[in-house]
């Protein structure tokens, strides 16, 4: 919460749903690890899925505290992803954690309002109910991955696009493990594109491309000759970050930026740069 940009977009967000009378606001933090195999987690923490828990739980902390006392509802939980079966973990202020691969499959939404009604004790009630279509939809889903019965080898690290960028600019990007996102409100950008790149290394070999897309959402009072400036220098921080770190990379790499329409999701490329050496 210490990173003004984010703050403040945040703030923007807490402070428009309380003055439109929605009834508060539900923050959902997540971190993802995998059941199976260590190194199919969160590359971002080196795999370690207690590292990535302590710092969904703490940053739940810190947006308890940055809020308390103010008129604004706002209730932050932490939810893990255990993506071998895309299965939810709830936590609750107490230390408590819930896993919906656990529950049964053929739980009914009286039933898991009642159990959420005990491990989320606090919560405002309109939230629960908020809450309750995705919790009901991921145990569904969990049953139709098992019977799936899908190969672990979709899981592993194989990003092929690094994105730097923000708002919903990357939303259509739902294949797992496709792509490495540096989002626009962290303050050290260069030291997150740096670990990208370094994912991208991880499993990179001679004769493979990948591409790097800088993109950023226009319409609905933000205007496109502002978020180009953005984008394009969204792009010069991947090409100088590669140059330093990774610069065997770059003869491998389509550059790409573009903008997104906010209201319809449809991409306009603005620019592009095909493979180049140092």
């Amino acid at each position: 919460m210490g990173w003004l940009t984010f703050e403040k977009g945040f703030r923007e967000i807490v402070e428009a749903n309380h003055y439109c009378g929605c009834g508060g606001c539900l923050a959902i933090i997540t971190y993802h690890y995998s059941k199976g195999d260590s190194l199919r987690g969160c590359a971002g923490y080196k795999f370690d899925k207690k590292k990535s828990i302590e710092g969904a739980i703490g940053f739940r902390g810190q947006m308890e505290k940055a809020y308390k006392g103010l008129p604004f509802q706002l209730y932050p939980i932490v939810i893990g992803i255990e993506t071998d079966e895309e299965a939810l973990i709830l936590h609750n202020n107490h230390g408590v954690k819930v896993y919906l691969s656990k529950m049964p499959s053929n739980i009914t939404e009286e039933e898991m309002h009642a159990y959420l009604v005990n491990f989320f004790s606090d919560m405002p009630e309109q939230m629960r109910y908020d809450l309750l279509p995705m919790l009901m939809g991921n145990i569904q889903h969990i049953a139709e991955i098992r019977e799936e019965n899908r190969p672990i080898v979709e899981l592993n690290h194989k990003e092929w696009i690094l994105g730097v960028g923000g708002g919903c600019a990357f939303d259509f990007l739902h294949v797992p493990n496709a792509a490495l996102i540096a989002g626009q409100y962290n303050p050290s950008l260069e030291k997150v594109i740096r670990q990208a790149f370094g994912v991208i290394n991880d499993h990179w070999h001679e004769g493979k491309k990948f591409l790097t897309l800088s993109a950023v959402s226009y319409g609905l009072g933000i205007h496109e000759p502002q978020v180009k400036m953005v984008v394009n220098y969204y792009d010069r921080k991947i090409w100088e970050t590669g140059e330093e770190f990774y610069p065997h990379l770059l003869p491998h790499m389509y550059q790409v930026r573009g903008l997104v329409d906010i209201e319809t999701q449809k991409m306009k490329i603005i620019g592009g740069q095909r493979m180049r050496s140092t």
